[in-house]
């Protein structure tokens, strides 16, 4: 073997090491970026995403339509008021992906509501699969307990602090 030849064979030796070295890199940086994508996709499709259409009182009771487009909600938190009286339902299940599903709700009785009169939803809250809260009108996470964002949402409209704690107590968080 001649010196030249010698000296090539480490020129290929190193340069397949860097080359290795150089795509392990790429690779790691591609599986982190992946599984981040796939983290966030996961999490939207944990999240739930639900919507309330609220019947009003009926001849048949009071009930609301759920729409949700996003995870399974084990648990559903919903208070909604229609001039004085306010209506709530409290740990009712809403299957992921699901479409127009009637539930019924519970009168807890009249409360002050000097600021809006109309009919209108107060509190929609579901717990995720994985244990997470979530505000589903703001669309946000919630932090903790649910129990002090219904109390803010509740004395936002106007609630009487009486009545919170009778909506709170009812509520069960």
């Amino acid at each position: 073997m001649t010196a030249a030849t010698a000296a090539g064979a480490v020129d290929v030796t190193t340069w397949i090491i860097v080359v290795s070295s150089v795509l392990g890199v790429v690779l790691a940086g591609a599986a982190a970026f992946y599984a981040r994508r796939n983290d966030r996709f996961s999490r939207s499709m944990v999240q739930p995403h639900i919507t309330v259409t609220w019947q009003g009182a009926r001849a048949n009771g009071m009930n609301i339509i759920v729409d949700n487009g996003g995870g399974q909600a084990p648990r559903f938190w919903w208070v909604g008021h229609e001039g004085t009286e306010i209506a709530v339902v409290s740990h009712a299940v809403i299957p992921a992906q699901i479409q127009h599903i009637l539930v019924r709700i519970q009168l807890v009785g009249a409360v002050a509501y000097p600021n809006d009169p109309g009919l209108s939803t107060t509190v929609c809250i579901a717990e995720d699969v994985q244990g997470r809260f979530w505000d589903c009108i703001d669309r946000k996470r919630i932090k903790g307990k649910p129990e002090p964002d219904v109390r803010a949402r509740l004395e936002k409209v106007g609630v009487l602090p009486d009545d919170r704690g009778r909506v709170i107590d009812w509520l069960a968080l």
